[in-house]
């Protein structure tokens, strides 16, 4: 009888466990997409979740502190993310990205294609097969789409050939998130002359409620070539913490009537619903 009384005691502990884990799992559901920004080092990275629980992470950070970055944002009991996504290799933009691949579980890396380019990309990619010899890797050229089930996708813009002797900010790769009727364009440290030839290919397709850029590219002559055909709502302007905000930026975004994010400061979070985008 002490046996039998035992079993059932634990057959309704286990019940009541399961039936507390379902409840948190369908309370917790949230049907919208978040994406946070936050510093990481010299850069910054940004980090996608999506309703069906994906993650997708753009950038490998500065150095091992993308770790602290991105932990801080995923639940404590995830240690895997659905996709990393490179637009930019060099020190500063993916220095921690084997940090990344040690810490998590990560089954796709799009990557800029400037293959053979420089020291810095040979590197990263050998460290790439001999810390995850089993991430498929995928190069970022234009029309490169990332789409999920629960109705993300992610469209890389440039670069529209292969450039293997290029450096990192002419190859780099600016990203369009859209979900639903919302959409962010996310650009890289792009070298601003392939500003105007970037909206002679997309023109009004650059369309975005919101653009996040680094300030070397907004504080350029060529950046109203951007910004005329995208018509954001909402500029986020990222700027070295350790230099300020450059009066010329300043300047320009009254004239957006745009924000300025300071990657020192707290990350930036932006939800969308499908149908309004917003900063939270």
């Amino acid at each position: 009888m002490q046996l039998s009384a035992r079993i059932v005691g634990s057959i309704l502990v286990l019940c009541f466990v399961v039936t507390l884990m379902i409840w948190n799992f369908l309370l917790g559901r949230d049907k919208n997409m978040h994406i946070t920004i936050a510093p990481s080092g010299a850069s910054v990275v940004t980090l996608i979740r999506t309703p069906g629980n994906k993650s997708i992470l753009i950038g490998g950070g500065s150095d091992a502190s993308v770790l602290r970055i991105v932990s801080s944002i995923l639940p404590w009991y995830q240690h895997s993310l659905d996709t990393l996504i490179l637009p930019q290799i060099d020190a500063v933009h993916s220095g921690g990205t084997i940090d990344l691949l040690r810490r998590y579980q990560i089954p796709i890396v799009l990557m800029e294609s400037a293959a053979g380019k420089g020291a810095e990309w040979v590197s990263l990619l050998d460290a790439l097969r001999s810390v995850s010899s089993s991430a498929r890797k995928v190069p970022l050229m234009r029309g490169e789409i990332l789409s999920t089930d629960d109705g993300l996708y992610i469209r890389a813009l440039l670069p529209d050939r292969n450039m293997p002797h290029a450096d990192s900010h002419t190859a780099c790769s600016p990203l369009k998130i859209v979900y639903g009727a919302t959409a962010a364009l996310l650009m890289c440290d792009i070298n601003p002359a392939i500003l105007p030839y970037l909206a002679f290919l997309d023109g009004s397709t650059l369309e975005a409620q919101i653009v996040v850029l680094p300030e070397s590219v907004f504080k350029s002559n060529n950046v109203d070539f951007l910004l005329g055909f995208a018509k954001p709502r909402e500029v986020v302007v990222m700027h070295v913490c350790t230099q300020g905000i450059a009066s010329t930026t300043l300047r320009t975004i009254q004239k957006f009537n745009a924000r300025s994010i300071d990657p020192c400061s707290v990350p930036v979070s932006i939800e969308s619903n499908g149908t309004i985008i917003v900063f939270r």
